[in-house]
């Protein structure tokens, strides 16, 4: 049996790292899609709630620097949140309204209108 030389040796674990480098960066993104899909759907359906019960949000949002975050407090502005953006009415000042993409949101909480009292369950 003849041995191959070097170089060739060398191209084919070249070719072989870069295409199952390429086949798991395309896996991947894949998958990171599909998560930040998810992700968009449970904060838009968070939102949606939210605007049904007119109560107020406090949402925690992503900022340009990495590990530094915004935090606004309001109530949504209509009953319906669109596909990428959502309005706020922001709580410190009424006459202060923000258009924010929901690409934005990191983390939504609801707070309850005065009134209703929400039973806890055990």
């Amino acid at each position: 049996m003849k041995k191959k030389p070097l170089a060739i040796k060398k191209l084919e674990k070249f070719i072989l790292m870069m295409t199952t480098t390429l086949l798991d960066s395309f896996l991947s993104d894949d998958a990171d899609k599909r998560i930040a899909k998810e992700n968009l759907r449970k904060i838009r359906t968070k939102l949606q709630q939210a605007a049904q019960e007119t109560s107020l949000v406090v949402l925690q949002l992503e900022t340009e620097k990495p590990d530094k975050y915004e935090i606004i407090s309001g109530w949504i502005v209509g009953k319906k949140i669109g596909k990428e953006q959502v309005v706020i009415k922001i709580q410190n000042d009424q006459q202060q309204i923000r258009i924010l993409s929901l690409m934005m949101i990191k983390k939504v909480s609801i707070l309850s209108p005065k009134g209703k009292n929400d039973k806890l369950e055990k």
